[in-house]
């Protein structure tokens, strides 16, 4: 006696032997409806009924990827999803005679289809549309034939370089038959979108530097020698907005940052050699970081970013500052009469200052110009002491002892010992001393003027570059 599980086995068993049947009909009727739509369909020839009439063909085309935007090339590559659909009589069958089949994949060989390129193509070798689309063709029973496939396009596309980097860029994708006009073959959409959205796949990925902003798509006509009508066309246009916050933080910040230190160099005393080796130090820093940076920053011949001439201009005025360092450096060590034009100029200026300058005077004059030898027999010229062999002073010298003290050579100041490597056999008179002070007062009082000299064009030139950058982005 059959239990009620050998009866749902026994359904079980029949309903799989009744698939694999159904299965394998269909697969054979499939390959006999194709061969048979082969037969009958031909690559060559438009499936028109009358030589006169176009064959309508619908073009969609949806964003995937913005792959890059090539700045000096002026090229743009982008990967999409394209889909093609046009009637074709010649492959159309009675499901009810084909076991109900309602589609088939045909080789793209064996139909005629568009020759769809794009027209502003910037690609090197030459890709027939054959080349481009390389997916089956789908057949529907009524004759409609679509045709899917992902291509990556490079294009042309003229770039604006002069705000970056918020820079915005928009860039066209003309699309057309090569060989018909419209009088023969007539472009159209399948489906027309509203919004950006629209145009992009589900699949879509989202660039790293550039953010679409609007994508839109219009029919268009266009005269060729080569034909008497129009060609039909589709224009896609993207429109394509930088992210800037990359370039800011290691393209600007940094090199803004390098230009500011620089202005120190008028804050180290002139009297010291650190001012020269600090100066050149910095200027190297900015050379080497520009020669770094320089590999980001977009190229083209006709026009240059206004960031670029923001950083030849710093370049430049860090070269000058550097340059008026080392005269303000030059001018604190003369000891020659300071013109009195110069002299009372500066005077007048620096009222204000007067007691500043004053401390800066008065710590100069409190150190004495040599120090005065404990012995009374020590000799009086102390230039006699300065000779540089001492054997020579020792042979002039009487055969009794002499002290530390008469060994110790005198000391001049602060300000003539600087001097003693260009004039190490004189001793500097007091009125060498006084000009030497005046030019050090001078020279204090240049560097403050190109202090706020430099600081003012480092200023103007950067507020208006990033507030001309900043309405440019926000707008």
């Amino acid at each position: 006696m059959l239990t009620l599980k050998h009866v749902a086995l026994q359904y079980l068993v029949v309903a799989c032997l009744h698939t694999y049947r159904g299965a394998t009909g269909n697969s054979d009727v499939e390959t006999i409806l194709i061969t048979e739509l082969m037969k009958n369909g031909t690559p060559t020839g438009r499936p028109v009924e009358s030589n006169s009439q176009p064959v309508h063909v619908s073009f969609d085309l949806q964003l995937h990827k913005i792959e890059k935007l090539l700045t000096k090339e002026q090229h743009l590559i982008v990967h999409s999803f394209v889909a093609m659909r046009w009637q074709d009589r010649r492959f159309s069958w009675d499901p009810n005679k084909h076991n109900g089949t309602q589609l088939v994949n045909i080789p793209r060989s064996a139909a005629w289809t568009p020759d769809i390129i794009l027209y502003n193509s910037a690609d090197i070798g030459y890709h027939a549309p054959s080349d481009i689309f390389k997916s089956p063709i789908h057949v529907y029973h009524n004759g409609t034939m679509v045709w899917f496939s992902t291509v990556a396009w490079q294009s042309s596309c003229a770039v604006d370089i002069t705000w970056f980097p918020v820079d915005r860029q928009q860039c066209n994708l003309i699309f057309g038959s090569l060989a018909y006009s419209k009088l023969r073959l007539k472009l159209s959409f399948h489906r027309t979108p509203t919004k950006t959205s629209h145009y992009l796949s589900k699949h879509h990925v989202t660039n790293g530097e550039w953010n679409v902003l609007g994508f839109s798509a219009r029919l268009h006509e266009e005269y060729y020698d080569t034909n008497d009508a129009p060609v039909s066309q589709i224009i896609y246009t993207i429109k394509l907005k930088r992210r800037p916050t990359y370039f800011f933080l290691y393209l600007i910040f940094p090199v803004l940052a390098i230009v500011f230190l620089s202005l120190l160099i008028f804050k180290i005393p002139a009297d010291t050699g650190e001012r020269i080796g600090f100066s050149v130090t910095v200027l190297l820093t900015m050379g080497v970081y520009l020669m770094v940076i320089s590999q980001d920053l977009p190229r083209k011949a006709d026009n240059a970013p206004l960031v670029g001439v923001l950083y030849v201009t710093l370049f430049y005025v860090m070269v000058l500052g550097t340059v008026t360092g080392v005269i303000t450096a030059g001018v604190s060590f003369k000891i020659t009469t300071p013109p009195q034009w110069l002299r009372k100029m500066v005077i007048k200026l620096t009222k204000k200052n007067s007691k500043k300058v004053g401390a800066i005077k008065n710590s100069l004059r409190c150190q004495p110009l040599h120090e005065e030898v404990s012995n009374d027999d020590e000799p009086k010229n102390n230039t006699e002491l300065q000779l540089t062999d001492p054997s020579e002073r020792d042979s002039r010298m009487p055969s009794r002892p002499v002290s530390s003290s008469q060994q110790r050579p005198a000391l001049k100041s602060k300000t003539s010992l600087a001097f003693s490597i260009r004039r190490p056999m004189q001793e500097f008179t007091e009125k060498e001393v006084n000009n030497q002070e005046q030019w050090q007062e001078i020279a204090y009082f240049l560097d403050k003027v190109f202090f706020w000299i430099y600081f003012v064009a480092i200023i103007a030139a950067s507020c208006s570059v990033l507030l001309g950058l900043e309405l440019k982005y926000v707008s």
